[in-house]
């Protein structure tokens, strides 16, 4: 493999589109040797990061950008999101604790139980980036990649 494969898709804030999103990443996923359960792990923290974009940063308007770019290393998988909506401190963005009464909020906490690697940064311009990483491990009879529990 070479050092590093990219691709990136660009697609707008309607939720019809994640079902494609879904599926690229999980090929990408499986382009890079992950088990199926890791495959998706990968496309529910994809999914649970879009819908926070179009819900949070877009407030549920449709049609606005979304750019996904997925790098493929030969040590681990990146996703990275960039939407161009409401910016946020990066720190204010949490897992939300699993004994809270409030309904809902478990999108971060699932992506955060997804991945290896979450990051979160105010974007140069409107918005914010996302940056995911799932590392491949070859530790686990010829299965490169392995969901952490």
């Amino acid at each position: 493999m070479a050092e590093k494969e990219s691709i990136e898709i660009r697609l707008t804030s309607d939720p019809r589109w994640l079902q494609v999103l879904r599926a690229a990443v999980g090929q990408v996923g499986h382009l890079a040797g992950l088990d199926p359960a890791t495959v998706d792990h990968l496309k529910l923290a994809v999914d649970e990061a879009c819908a926070n974009i179009i819900v949070h940063g877009y407030g549920g308007e449709r049609g606005q950008h979304i750019v996904a770019t997925l790098h493929l290393f030969p040590d681990r998988l990146e996703v990275c999101l960039r939407d161009f909506g409401k910016t946020v401190a990066p720190e204010s963005i949490r897992p939300k604790e699993l004994d809270a009464s409030r309904p809902g909020g478990l999108g971060v906490r699932l992506i955060y139980c997804c991945m290896d690697e979450v990051t979160y940064q105010a974007a140069d311009g409107p918005g914010m980036e996302l940056r995911m990483v799932k590392y491949l491990r070859a530790d686990r009879g010829g299965s490169r990649g392995s969901s952490r529990q």
